[in-house]
């Protein structure tokens, strides 16, 4: 009984953490690991939230495909290569609870800046988004949270709503296929973690088609407000996870 109720909690998780990826663009691990952490184990959770965001931004990429800009972010991608081995190391040696608590704190400080306007568009893009797509690429490989920096960056330069969406999934996309090999190698992806995954994959894929449906229907206005609440709520959940609270 326990079991099937953990395993039902679990997939209650993921269909909402899709959801609210599907609508925003972002949110998929921030939103399920503070909560998975209570029925799963947090080492082999990373690689589970790895291969399920694989498979939800494949979904999505196709759905947004005609808004990716990838002139714009290559040099995102190349960041992130560089940035999958350290994170991947940190996550066989260090505290996850640490980096998730630092993490949080750094959210919530630019999620205040972003609601209260506090904000310094980047001129040269390029430069900027080498750090932060390795940033990004550490994350993923450490606690599978690659979006903090690139949300952050994405909503200072004022974005709009179609373009935020489909260039974080397609960075996240892209940061999951490569990370993917790195856990294999790293003896992180075993057949357990396929199989959990599979079991929780319907969930996924119905919470994403309802999000993306939804996205569809809200304005600029109301998703650039809807994402600043969101980014705050989503380093809310890091600190508290990092801190212990659930």
């Amino acid at each position: 009984m326990e079991l099937t109720l953990a395993l039902f909690f679990a997939i209650t998780v993921i269909l909402l953490a899709g959801l609210v990826q599907g609508l925003a663009g972002f949110g998929f691990s921030q939103f399920a690991l503070p909560l998975l952490v209570l029925v799963m184990i947090s080492q082999e959770l990373i690689p589970i939230m790895v291969v399920l965001s694989l498979f939800l931004n494949i979904f999505l990429v196709y759905e947004l495909r005609k808004d990716i800009q990838l002139k714009r972010i290559w040099p995102l991608m190349l960041g992130g290569i560089l940035g999958i081995p350290i994170g991947t190391y940190l996550l066989l040696i260090a505290d996850t609870g640490i980096m998730k608590l630092l993490i949080g704190l750094v959210i919530i400080i630019f999620g205040l800046a972003q609601l209260f306007e506090i904000r310094k568009t980047v001129k040269n893009e390029k430069l900027a988004m080498g750090p932060i797509g390795f940033a990004g690429g550490i994350l993923n490989g450490s606690v599978s949270m690659s979006g903090p920096p690139l949300i952050i960056f994405f909503s200072n330069q004022k974005m709009g709503k179609q373009e935020f969406r489909a260039n974080l999934i397609a960075f996240f996309m892209f940061i999951n296929l490569v990370t993917l090999p790195v856990f294999l190698f790293a003896g992180l992806l075993t057949s357990e973690i396929i199989t959990i995954s599979g079991i929780l994959l319907p969930g996924l894929i119905v919470g994403a088609f309802i999000g993306s449906r939804l996205a569809l229907k809200i304005d600029e206005a109301r998703f650039k407000k809807m994402t600043t609440l969101l980014i705050i709520f989503m380093g809310c959940l890091s600190l508290a996870s990092g801190l212990g609270l659930f």
